[in-house]
């Protein structure tokens, strides 16, 4: 199967569909007719039949502005930096002032690089990987829905973290709701 995502149109009265695969998975949102999905030379859904393109939403569809930060490029290299297990280069991605937090307590989690790096270079002794299950994103807040293998002693969990990447393509904050569905030995 393509690592890389596989985009389908549809009409929906004033939108229309666009299903991704993530995972393995097959995942929809609807788009406004306003909106256009980039890459595609309009909003008809024939456009994308044998294209490629991100799934990045623009609503001034005749703009040849591109943001310099792509929040959705920020945090699939920050997932395949964290299977590589390689603390350095995961490190790069993060704003140094970056703030980890559960998101259903409030409780922070960590915060800066010296934190964050002992966080994950604990986490990067076990052979963890984090699947995706699935993406959303509005601007520069990217939502993913992970599984995650591996953790010590075999255990596993699922995984929502929301991520907040600032102006200059950090990650700013990550807030994790957490949920162990295969207990440790």
């Amino acid at each position: 199967m393509s690592r890389f995502p596989v985009m389908i149109g549809a009409w929906y009265g004033a939108s229309w569909g666009v299903w991704r695969m993530y995972g393995g998975r097959l995942l929809p949102c609807l788009v406004p007719l306003n909106e256009r999905v980039i890459g595609a030379s309009s909003t008809r859904p024939s456009s994308l039949r044998g294209g490629s393109c991100s799934a990045k939403m623009s609503s001034d569809a005749g703009s040849n502005h591109k943001d310099p930060v792509d929040p959705l490029a920020v945090i699939q290299k920050q997932l395949e930096l964290y299977n590589k297990r390689d603390a350095d280069e995961f490190m790069t991605l993060f704003d140094p002032d970056c703030q980890l937090l559960d998101l259903q307590t409030g409780k922070e989690l960590a915060r800066g690089h010296d934190q964050i790096r002992a966080r994950y270079i604990e986490r990067f002794k076990s052979p963890v990987y984090c699947s995706l299950y699935g993406r959303l994103a509005i601007g520069k807040v990217v939502v993913d829905r992970e599984h995650i293998s591996g953790l010590p002693n075999g255990a596993e969990a699922n995984c929502m973290a929301v991520y907040q990447v600032n102006e200059r393509g950090l990650i700013h904050r990550v807030q994790f709701v957490w949920e162990d569905i295969k207990p440790s030995k």
